[in-house]
């Protein structure tokens, strides 16, 4: 026996497991079933419900809840003899003296544990006098309800909302036999709506809004998925009936998600079935696009892409790529353009985190990125920079929190609002937006002039994060590269880069905003760069994939996109899952261009601004509908089922680029999406590079308006906007039904506003009429506005980087 092992005997049988497992856990490895109402998996133990309970030798022969118990040498357990199966039985008939027996309609059915105990003890009724309940439903929240008869007081929903989200939304109110759940906040439940105490509930009491009465567990088909919403990549199971989906759940409790989800991943399937959805095949005839079938709309793309290349060469075609579509999807349009068109201006408009990727490893190498989550939450200080990660990246934030809480992490939050980290922090300090690579420099030592007035961090909050950093024998910088960062991603990523260079054992997570965008990087969506990050201007590594994908690819990078986009070079463009109309830097220069292009196609699942200038729309599959992969934050493969079948004519976007190759002549020979991933297992790695390990001066922040007249604009993604899908999701439209600019009450006070007034927000491109909200988490001088709202984008303030602009608020 090792000393990190204990062994003990289970019902005379000798079972060895380690130090620091419960009897339960014992039990359960052993392959012994004891039932259990409180427990679960991803909490601690509490011992409340008293259904595991087992005899332990040496001792009285006394009923002892195995899941608080710790294992110990030369224990000897008891789990059937019949005086413990006589209190599990006794347990059994006290819920049910108040449990309502509304199994025919209750949403539970089939899942509830409850159910399944009482059919095991072959309980079929309780033997005392029922004392019904007869509360009326309550409802929590936009999309939770409560139904307190149904409730056991297992204290799993309390606990989840604490240990596992950080938020403690949820607690027990009163004492004895009147004790109940309810809402820490007394009314209106404001939690991060994550589902998560609906997930653990293990009776029904805690129930989905949206999924309430569509269906019952033994009615839904399963099928394992992963998120689409962020790159944390956590893993779903979507459930579906009559070819819809009803619900998606969290599924395992491996990583990254480790069995939670947030908002995005529990509510946020709806779009899937949105009638927004482009359902057939679009072609534009007489100025109008109008339903065509396939085959003519496919015929009639491969032609002009002919004819475009025959009359100006392939380099006047582009493709651009999307990392809302998976490794599969984007492998095949990269594969289209190189091996069949002849281009490599292959494109994708996940600029910060391309852009973070390559800044980094030219200085500290490829080994920097990429690392497993566990290397992370086991840093002994965690640095959260920037932008607030429990909104954009949430299940990621809560295992920061937890790491915080329960492993002795220290954290340290320099953001540029208020967040939900804060209370677990060791330091926090609020960066003025704008100025994050300037403060990051400082902190990694370089001397930057005017500090403070530049970010708003003073010089003794800056020596305390400098002395933290110095005394940790680890360090972990995760930081959001959303929209925020453009135009800067460069500069916060060397920073970045310099505080690596600067403490020993710095590892860097930069969470790219979109599920997807790790793989475009991979897959090779750029114009320079073949999969696995192979460089296209290599003779060597060019021939070594041309000889595994079967196919010769030009050996001329392809352009710049600017170069493309704006010089008069495009006359052919294939977009795919993506609007880059709506996120273009000069969006008036890129109207101009694609209206004077022979042919634009935009395949994706909703229109958009780049669909709505296009002479072919193609309808592509949401995640639901589709196999393939995403690839997160950790380099990790996330597996994506095909759920349900297609929303109307739609079909896997990989799908269709292959059955345009082969209209074209080229055709790659896949009818499902195994042979892609089979392809791309072949191609898909990591190159070795050392990096120059050169720190680089970092600044670029500026001091503010001395005036103090205009306020400083923070974008950021809400948890409730899930990028652009999300405003599609019915779910997501009624938690947050508008865009809302937050001001400090001291700001709101100046400016004579209260929450739910209505204001002017403008710059120098345009302006915005918003909602108001007074909010303590947004620091004096800033105003803070959602991004990827599609009724009230912040790229209409300013036309390259509206983070960090000075704005004027006026009231209307």
């Amino acid at each position: 026996m090792t000393p990190d092992a204990v062994t003990l005997a289970i019902d005379g049988r000798d079972v060895q497991v380690p130090r620091g497992w419960t009897v339960l856990q014992a039990c359960e490895s052993a392959g012994v079933e004891i039932p259990t109402l409180c427990t679960d998996p991803r909490l601690k133990p509490y011992g409340a419900c008293r259904m595991c309970v087992v005899e332990i030798q040496p001792g009285p022969p006394r009923p002892t809840a195995s899941c608080t118990t710790p294992a110990a040498n030369g224990m000897k357990v008891v789990t059937n003899s019949a005086s413990i199966k006589a209190v599990r039985r006794h347990v059994i008939e006290l819920q049910l003296q108040h449990h309502p027996l509304d199994c025919p309609y209750c949403d539970q059915a089939g899942t509830c544990e409850l159910q399944d105990e009482t059919f095991a003890q072959d309980i079929h009724q309780s033997p005392y006098e029922t004392v019904s309940k007869a509360f009326p439903e309550e409802i929590l929240n936009e999309v939770i309800l409560i139904n307190h008869n149904r409730c056991i007081q297992c204290g799993r929903c309390v606990r989840m909302c604490d240990e596992q989200i950080g938020v403690h939304a949820l607690d027990f109110v009163q004492r004895g036999v009147s004790t109940f759940i309810a809402p820490a906040q007394h009314k209106f439940m404001d939690c991060e709506r994550c589902g998560m105490c609906i997930e653990t509930c293990p009776v029904g009491a805690l129930l989905s809004r949206p999924f309430k009465h569509s269906a019952r567990s033994w009615q839904t088909e399963k099928a394992a998925s992963t998120c689409p919403h962020c790159a944390v990549g956590c893993a779903l199971l979507v459930e579906s009936r009559h070819g819809a989906v009803v619900r998606t759940r969290a599924n395992g409790l491996e990583d990254p998600g480790r069995g939670i989800l947030c908002a995005k991943g529990f509510f946020g399937h709806s779009f899937v079935d949105s009638p927004e959805r482009i359902q057939r095949p679009l072609m534009r005839k007489n100025g109008m696009l109008t339903a065509v079938p396939w085959s003519e709309a496919l015929h009639f793309v491969a032609d002009r892409l002919r004819e475009v290349r025959d009359r100006y060469g392939p380099s006047a075609i582009g493709v651009v790529g999307s990392p809302n579509c998976t490794n599969e999807d984007n492998y095949a349009l990269q594969k289209l353009a190189r091996a069949v068109l002849g281009t490599n201006n292959v494109y994708s408009q996940d600029d910060g985190f391309h852009t973070t990727y390559r800044a980094i490893t030219d200085v500290l190498g490829s080994g920097a990125l990429l690392r497993p989550q566990d290397d992370l939450l086991q840093a002994d200080l965690i640095l959260i920079a920037g932008a607030d990660i429990g909104q954009s990246h949430n299940v990621v934030g809560a295992h920061i929190k937890a790491a915080a809480r329960f492993d002795g992490r220290r954290l340290v939050v320099a953001t540029r609002l208020a967040t939900g980290f804060d209370q677990f922090a060791t330091a926090t300090a609020r960066v003025r937006p704008g100025s994050e690579a300037s403060f990051l420099a400082a902190l990694a030592g370089v001397e930057i002039a005017q500090i403070e007035a530049k970010t708003g961090v003073s010089a003794a909050q800056l020596a305390r994060l400098r002395e933290l950093l110095a005394s940790a024998r680890s360090v972990a910088v995760v930081w959001d590269t959303g929209l925020w960062t453009r135009g800067r991603a460069e500069r916060i990523a060397r920073a970045v880069a310099n505080l690596a260079l600067a403490y020993p054992d710095v590892r860097l997570f930069p969470l790219a905003e979109r599920a997807n965008a790790v793989g475009t990087l991979l897959t090779g969506m750029a114009p320079d760069e073949l999969p696995g990050l192979r460089a296209l201007s290599d003779a060597a590594e060019r021939a070594a994939f041309e000889q595994i994908v079967g196919a010769t690819t030009p050996a001329t990078p392809g352009l710049a996109w600017p170069a493309f986009a704006y010089a008069g070079r495009l006359k052919a463009l294939y977009v795919m899952g993506e609007d880059v109309v709506g996120g273009a830097e000069e969006p008036d220069a890129l109207r101009a261009a694609l209206a004077s292009a022979e042919l634009v196609v935009v395949q994706d699942i909703f229109m958009n601004a780049t669909a709505a200038l296009a002479h072919v729309v193609l309808p592509g599959a949401s995640f639901a509908e589709k196999g393939g992969h995403f690839t997160n934050f950790e380099g990790r493969w996330g597996r994506l089922t095909r759920a349900i079948g297609s929303v109307g004519e739609a079909r896997p976007d990989w799908e269709i680029v292959a059955r345009l190759a082969a209209t074209l002549g080229g055709d790659f020979g896949w009818r499902t999406d195994a042979p892609i991933t089979a392809e791309l297992e072949q191609v898909w790695r990591v190159p070795p590079t050392t990096g120059s390990r050169e720190a680089a001066h970092v600044d670029g922040a500026a001091a503010p308006d001395a005036s103090g007249d205009a306020l400083v604009l923070a974008t950021e993604q809400h948890l409730y906007t899930a990028g652009v899908t999300g405003r599609f999701a019915p779910s997501f439209t009624v938690m947050l039904p508008e865009a809302i600019a937050e001001l400090n009450d001291e700001d709101a006070g100046r400016l004579s506003l209260t929450s739910g007034d209505r204001i002017t927000l403008s710059a120098e491109m345009g302006a915005l009429d918003l909602k108001v909200l007074v909010s303590a988490r947004v620091p004096r001088g800033v105003v803070s506005l959602p991004d990827r709202f599609i009724e009230a984008p912040p790229r209409s303030l300013h036309r390259r980087t509206p983070d960090g602009v000075g704005v004027k608020v006026t009231k209307r």
